[in-house]
């Protein structure tokens, strides 16, 4: 009944009609310092048909309205068949979730006993990436909920929209993102991350030019096509990388 009350919601828009399927693939986290692979942010990827070329949800050039509650289901569905080849991976998984999920009681009801299976299956530290766009109201409505689900937090884009400053102190974070190519941490923030012991992660490190910048910041963990194109978690073809 709640997989019906979830699946409905999602039909109202137009994108579970259009030609594209959503797929999980990671990009690695690395300590750019050592060169070890830290973790995997898991993103989401649109393809057509059986073609390989894929894009983020956001760069999809067609009239198709972005159903986040139904990106955010097919996601975790996706993963829950994709546990052998996450269990042979190491490190911490970033899974994003979106507010359309949170405001709906039937959507984050489905999408929580999910991710209480995959925790279960994988047996992996998994950590909630708490994207900007996630309004106050809503997040500190959800906040004791992620909170008995045993997973860690990440407050996600930093200095953008609702990833303020504010929102860091107020809530006890695992980890920190920022996006090095567009934005910046500032040193009240940097400071304190390094006192509550939160790991700022540097993501959209493209090239040598962002990763010194990141470096010069004083962080060492970096997200980014200069450490590799993101993969498909897809059995033995997880490997493969995407264009």
């Amino acid at each position: 009944l709640l997989y019906m009350n979830f699946l409905n919601l999602s039909r109202k828009r137009t994108m579970i009609d259009s030609p594209y399927s959503i797929k999980p693939a990671l990009q690695s986290i690395v300590n750019a310092t050592t060169g070890q692979v830290i973790g995997y942010e898991v993103l989401a990827r649109w393809t057509e048909g059986w073609m390989n070329d894929a894009l983020p949800m956001e760069k999809i050039n067609s009239p198709v309205t972005i159903d986040w509650r139904s990106v955010d289901r097919k996601i975790i569905e996706s993963l829950l068949f994709s546990t052998e080849h996450m269990a042979q991976l190491e490190g911490r998984f970033f899974i994003n979730v979106s507010n359309d999920t949170l405001i709906n009681e039937a959507c984050f009801s489905y999408w929580k006993s999910k991710l209480l299976d995959l925790l279960w299956l994988v047996n992996l530290p998994i950590t909630i990436e708490i994207v900007e766009s996630i309004e106050d109201t809503v997040l500190e409505s959800r906040w004791k909920e992620f909170e008995r689900l045993g997973v860690t937090l990440a407050l996600d884009d930093f200095g953008k929209q609702n990833s303020t400053l504010d929102r860091l102190k107020r809530y006890e974070w695992s980890f920190c993102k920022i996006d090095i190519k567009e934005g910046d941490i500032t040193q009240e923030a940097l400071e304190f991350c390094q006192t509550k012991s939160i790991s700022v992660i540097a993501e959209q490190v493209e090239s040598e030019f962002f990763s010194q910048k990141a470096f010069e910041r004083g962080l060492d963990q970096h997200q980014g096509f200069l450490y590799g194109l993101p993969f498909f978690l897809r059995g033995k073809k997880s490997n493969e990388k995407l264009v």
